[in-house]
């Protein structure tokens, strides 16, 4: 068993979590399960995390950090604003579905181990600042505010997930949530927008 301190340990042991966290549905994995995966004694994970909420945080904040690429919420700036917005509805949602360990994690969970921090929430709000400062550009409907229009829409494509990760849509109207948002979401976007831009 390795007993060199390893550089690359913390970087490792939280892809492995991530690993664990997709494989098991959930963050329910122990530290002395992390380490046995890894070849470590479980020492050596508390040396680079010196706590299961350490590691879960760790683990929440690297997700976080990462959605804004799956979205790619730089196509805010590149694309026509429907276009943008139609797009990044269909990764959300695709992201969700095909990753629904990650997404509870991320979003549903009530485990105080992984809750963030107020200073952290500004990492898990970034696609939705992105959102809001993409509107902020655009001509909104009857003077609708551009962070209660992007509040509305982000809370849709959240609800789609949830409702479909817990097996609560019709699977008759939603059979294809990706699809399902890629069809209808021209329409809702023209719900506040004055005008395509």
């Amino acid at each position: 068993m390795p007993r060199q301190s390893d550089p690359q340990l913390p970087e490792r042991l939280l892809q492995r979590a991530l690993l664990m966290l997709d494989a098991g549905g959930g963050a329910g994995f122990s530290m002395r399960a992390l380490a046995a995966a890894e070849g470590y004694a479980v020492t050596a994970v508390y040396r680079c995390y010196p706590s299961r909420a350490a590691l879960l945080k760790a683990l929440q904040l690297r997700l976080f950090a990462e959605l804004p690429g799956v979205l790619q919420l730089e196509q805010l700036a590149t694309l026509s604003l429907p276009e943008a917005l139609e797009q990044l509805g269909v990764r959300f949602v695709a992201w969700g579905v095909a990753h629904p360990a990650r997404y509870r994690f991320m979003f549903l969970t009530d485990e105080p181990e992984a809750l963030l921090s107020p200073p952290e929430q500004a990492l898990a709000r970034a696609p939705l600042v992105a959102l809001t400062a993409a509107l902020a550009g655009a001509r909104l409907r009857d003077g609708l505010d551009p962070a209660a229009a992007a509040t509305w829409l982000f809370a849709g494509l959240h609800g789609l997930v949830a409702l479909h990760l817990q097996g609560r849509l019709d699977p008759v109207a939603v059979p294809d949530p990706p699809a399902f948002v890629e069809a209808h979401s021209r329409a809702w976007i023209a719900t506040f927008l004055q005008e395509s831009s």
